[in-house]
């Protein structure tokens, strides 16, 4: 046998190993799909709403599902192969949008893409979006929250929320799930809060 058709006898073999050999993980894609709280007795915020894209603070803003230890909270990791559908920041955008609408907590809901001049802007910063390992297993969520009436910039509400629920399993699905629990408490609480704010109950 010739050089030339050694060569190519090898590359053969090699790329017939490749295609019979064992495929890498696969990369699982969560949503986050947040439960809505019953419908509010009358529109908290009288106008056009825009719900802005939330801010993050470093990882926070990427779509790993990301997960720190209990003992040691100063380190922050990240799963290779469980990602969010988009960024966290975007889902919650998406979810709070979906959520006023749903609730009736004001007559028009919308984001900037749409160009309509709003009354009120409704901004967000995530501090935290993890999971938490060690006993007991558990996800935290941290952001900021605040509206603004924009005809005469007056701070209708601002306020941080935080929560952490338990993990029913060990698995990254049963941390998308405590996420969820956790993403609707906190949007509960800041609607009860502009309700308080807005002379509502």
């Amino acid at each position: 046998m010739t050089m030339p058709a050694r060569i190519l006898a090898l590359s053969l073999a090699l790329l017939l190993g490749a295609c019979v050999g064992g495929s890498g993980p696969v990369d699982t894609y969560y949503r986050l799909d947040v439960p809505a709280p019953a419908a509010v007795p009358a529109p908290l915020l009288p106008g056009v709403v825009e719900v802005g894209r939330f801010a993050a603070e470093g990882l926070a803003g990427e779509r790993s599902l990301l997960y720190s230890y209990r003992d040691k909270p100063d380190q922050l990791l990240r799963y290779g192969y469980h990602l969010w559908v988009e960024p966290p920041p975007v889902l919650l955008q998406n979810q709070l949008v979906r959520l006023l609408r749903d609730v009736h907590a004001a007559p028009t809901v919308v984001t900037a893409d749409l160009r309509v001049p709003p009354d009120f802007l409704i901004e967000g910063r995530l501090r935290r979006f993890e999971q938490i390992a060690g006993a007991p297993l558990s996800v935290v969520v941290d952001m900021d929250l605040g509206v603004v009436r924009l005809h005469g910039g007056d701070l209708v509400l601002l306020d941080n929320y935080r929560t952490e629920k338990l993990m029913t399993g060990d698995q990254p699905a049963d941390a998308v799930r405590a996420y969820q629990a956790a993403v609707g408490d906190i949007f509960s609480r800041f609607l009860a809060d502009l309700a308080q704010k807005q002379g509502l109950r």
